[in-house]
């Protein structure tokens, strides 16, 4: 209302000249196009009004104000989201001014393909967020009478996570939202064989019950799935004193210290290095037992074609019952065991690390601290599109 009473007016004091009104209003034309076309895409996306996404449910799994808010958005049509994108939400229902209000919010869930159900996990905070907060489910039902919603996207730029050999995910308090569909990301394109993850790294420091209620059963999910590929690429570790242990996976790791995101970035990249030791010494191996096969492979080649025809005495003394010469049999059991050995990690001279980070200021700060002595090496810093309020 503000802005057309601003336009209005400068309308009606700018002189008659014909170039200032020329001006004013092709900036008008320019935004009503603007706002036609976006109103196009927001009904194309949603679809039509008996056709609008719906609220499945809403849980809240802390009474107190600060506790978490699972959202469930029901859409009336299968939509693409990249791990690490959000929306934009809309829901009238929570009052007159709701239906000039959007606010952005992670998508926890994905699936690898286009989904029908969007789980957000809402931090309440002020005015629109904690009046959703306020809905009582018991009494309105698991939709807590919110009806249909809108919404724009996805927005923001995937996290390409499956290009990178090591991962370090660095969260605190809501933070962890951020990284759920990054981890959900990389369990399943392991199991597809698309990631390329050797090793993945979460640490989360939190004060949160409420919060830690709702991210447990997904942690535990990625911990089982990883569970399931037999490498147990994945550690996790928590920071906190809020929790029981017996409420966790048994791999994960509770500590009861602050972070220290020095430490446990300059630990990471030790291990990273331990590993390229290892992959470079079993990558001479095989190198070495391929030279020895074929140099093998030669010398029995040459014995057995350089064998003067007439000498069958000497031929049958190296022929076996199946009719193979025994330095052949040699040859091929060397093969073999090549074959073998080959399945094992090959060293690359250039490991990637990307680090994610969606926490505190003070935390992002002491990340960034902590790269300065390892610009030389290979490591990507990646602050997400959500950070954490403090």
């Amino acid at each position: 209302m503000l802005a057309a009473v601003l336009a209005t007016s400068v309308i009606l004091h700018v002189r008659t000249r014909f170039l200032p009104q020329v001006y004013i209003w092709a900036s008008l034309g320019i935004f009503t196009a603007a706002l036609a076309l976006e109103g196009a895409i927001l009904l194309r996306r949603n679809g039509l009004p008996m056709k609008l996404p719906v609220v499945g449910e809403v849980f809240k799994h802390d009474e107190k104000n600060s506790g978490p808010v699972s959202l469930t958005i029901i859409l009336g049509k299968p939509l693409e989201v990249e791990a690490g994108q959000y929306i934009n939400v809309f829901i009238p229902s929570l009052g007159i001014r709701s239906l000039i209000q959007s606010h952005p919010f992670v998508v926890a869930s994905w699936t690898g393909k286009k989904q029908t159900k969007l789980e957000l996990i809402i931090e309440p905070r002020h005015g629109w967020t904690k009046r959703l907060h306020s809905r009582k489910t018991s009494g309105s039902g698991p939709s807590g009478g919110l009806g249909r919603v809108l919404f724009t996207g996805p927005h923001g730029v995937p996290v390409p996570v499956c290009d990178y050999e090591h991962h370090v995910m660095i969260a605190s308090g809501y933070g962890i939202i951020a990284h759920l569909p990054l981890l959900d990301r990389l369990v399943q394109g392991m199991q597809a064989r698309e990631a390329q993850a050797r090793r993945i790294r979460l640490v989360w420091e939190f004060k949160d019950e409420g919060l830690y209620n709702a991210v447990r059963p997904l942690l535990n999910l990625a911990l089982a799935g990883d569970g399931d590929l037999g490498n147990r690429a994945l550690n996790i570790s928590l920071y906190t004193m809020k929790i029981r242990a017996e409420d966790l996976s048994e791999r994960a790791q509770i500590f009861n210290d602050p972070m220290l995101p020095k430490d446990i970035i300059k630990s990471e990249i030790a291990e990273v290095n331990d590993q390229n030791i290892q992959e470079r010494a079993m990558a001479r191996l095989l190198a070495e037992r391929d030279i020895e096969v074929k140099r093998g492979r030669i010398e029995q080649t040459e014995r057995d074609y350089g064998t003067h025809p007439n000498d069958e005495a000497s031929e049958m003394n190296e022929m076996r019952p199946w009719g193979m010469p025994q330095g052949q049999r040699r040859t091929k059991q060397l093969e073999s065991g090549i074959r073998r050995q080959s399945t094992l990690p090959v060293y690359t001279e250039n490991s990637r690390m990307l680090i994610t980070v969606s926490a505190s200021t003070t935390i992002r700060d002491e990340v960034r601290s902590a790269l300065w002595p390892y610009l030389n090496k290979d490591i990507t810093l990646k602050q997400l599109d959500y950070q954490p309020q403090e």
